[in-house]
């Protein structure tokens, strides 16, 4: 029986720390193998607006071209028509999720149980749909939901921020400028 504070480890690198009082666990924290830690309630992890990954959070954005696909790295090759699910590879042709590591051979044969990680119930079978990453690319559609009110063309140009050229950003676009036509490179040409 479990009485007083302590860690639960998992294999992947996962960590329960939890008070117990004989044998009932009264306070939790989860870990996730990346630093990660869970909370029950106001969980906004990877939630619109902000939707970046844990590592984008740790080490910040990576530069356009280099983003993230998904929080564990390598990301992994998803095979035409199935769904990545975390777990595993979700084939709906067989609605079965079967791991990462032997996902062709257990495509090809079936049979055997034991390289089936689950067969997901309906309501689990349209969750990955819906939220699970293809292994195929499809146009979008409009999503009201991705557009601010500015888009819109309703902004209050009132509102937008006015550069003075007294301002910093004002006298950095003049030295710019100069620069360019002081070392232009016809100018360059003509003085050597």
């Amino acid at each position: 029986m479990l009485h007083g504070r302590g860690s639960m480890y998992w294999p992947c690198g996962q960590r329960m720390d939890a008070v117990w009082n004989r044998g009932k666990m009264e306070q939790r924290r989860y870990t996730f193998a990346d630093g990660l830690s869970y909370r029950e309630s106001d969980w906004d992890y990877c939630v619109y607006p902000d939707r970046r990954f844990y590592k984008c959070v740790v080490n910040g954005l990576k530069p356009a071209g280099q983003i993230l696909k998904t929080n564990d790295q390598p990301t992994k090759i998803i095979p035409p028509l199935c769904y990545d699910t975390g777990a595993g590879m979700f084939d709906p042709d067989s609605n079965c999720i079967t791991s990462y590591r032997d996902h062709k051979k257990v495509k090809i044969s079936l049979g055997s149980d034991k390289d089936v990680l689950k067969i997901p119930t309906m309501v689990e079978r349209a969750w990955i749909e819906n939220n699970c990453r293809k292994g195929w690319v499809e146009p979008t559609g409009h999503q009201e939901w991705l557009h601010e009110y500015w888009q819109s063309g309703t902004a209050d140009f009132a509102t937008l921020p006015h550069v003075s050229q007294d301002d910093e950003a004002g006298i950095w676009w003049q030295r710019l400028t100069k620069f360019a036509r002081d070392y232009s490179p016809a100018d360059m040409m003509n003085k050597n």
